[in-house]
């Protein structure tokens, strides 16, 4: 039976990156339809009358995308070495301090905190029940489902600071007989132009692609990264206002995201000491709704 790559549906013990499975086409099928119903009932909520946004919001099943005008921006060309601007730098600084200063519930800083703290297994184990459910708040019990509200609210109310579209990296982690002489060949089989993705899982990305390719040029050099472009999400990275970019440039992205695959590509990526070295990208752009 064909089998089909799921970018997002794998787990692993470092929440960081994507782990693609391959899944039977069936199964595939099966997934997808469900998110595409998911989706109708939520349009569905969004127009019944008498509601108020936050009620709105509470009974959703994928989160609600915060952004408001955003400038849109284009992925670098092919050659354009990728690395954070000064300039974009102080952008992102000026989002999370405004993010920062906003009135955020007590609860709701609370969960964001669990989720995304320095323990990585609660991150791992809210995004192995999305996954599994792909994508259903609804599904989940009662106490889990709770939170994910709860940190939903908290990235939506990062994303309405956003000023232009973003373009952040995490590393794919290709299933097992995937190796480097034949992962270009398996990304454009399976992820090819106008394909669309789907994250139920929140993903934990990278202003920096160096940032995100983890060990560098001295890594594996085979395994490629995500290159997304996207209005989506919110910066958390810890950068210093002054003397240039600096490698904390983490971003998160919220559950329920779809995108569509532009290109597979070796890309320039130059490292904070100056060198240059390439890696291939799987290139990803928004599905707005």
């Amino acid at each position: 039976m064909p089998r089909r790559a799921d970018l997002d549906r794998g787990g692993a013990p470092v929440p960081i990156g994507k782990n693609p499975e391959m899944l039977d086409e069936a199964v595939k099928g099966s997934r997808d339809n469900t998110r595409g119903g998911l989706r109708e009932l939520d349009q569905m909520v969004e127009n019944r009358g008498g509601l108020s946004r936050h009620v709105k919001d509470e009974n959703r099943a994928l989160p609600r995308d915060g952004t408001g005008n955003v400038r849109s921006r284009q992925l670098p060309a092919d050659g354009e070495p990728r690395r954070i601007t000064a300039y974009r730098q102080r952008i992102l600084n000026t989002q999370k301090t405004a993010f920062g200063r906003q009135k955020v519930p007590v609860r709701v800083r609370r969960a964001f905190a669990a989720v995304f703290g320095s323990d990585p297994r609660e991150l791992v184990r809210v995004n192995d029940l999305l996954a599994d459910n792909v994508g259903d708040v609804e599904a989940l019990d009662e106490d889990t489902a709770r939170k994910v509200r709860r940190v939903d609210r908290a990235l939506r109310m990062g994303e309405a600071h956003n000023a232009a579209d973003n373009i952040v990296y995490t590393p794919i982690r290709p299933p097992h007989g995937v190796n480097s002489g034949n992962v270009t060949g398996w990304l454009n089989r399976n992820f090819g132009d106008g394909t669309e993705v789907n994250f139920d899982r929140y993903t934990v990305t990278s202003h920096s692609a160096y940032e995100a390719d983890g060990s560098g040029a001295a890594g594996a050099s085979w395994r490629p990264l995500c290159e997304i472009v996207t209005r989506r999400g919110v910066y958390v990275g810890n950068a210093p206002t002054s003397k240039g970019p600096h490698p904390n440039a983490g971003h998160y992205l919220p559950r329920g995201m779809r995108l569509r695959c532009v290109g597979v590509k070796t890309i320039p990526i130059t490292a904070p000491d100056g060198t240059a070295y390439l890696r291939t990208v799987l290139q990803l752009e928004d599905l707005n709704d």
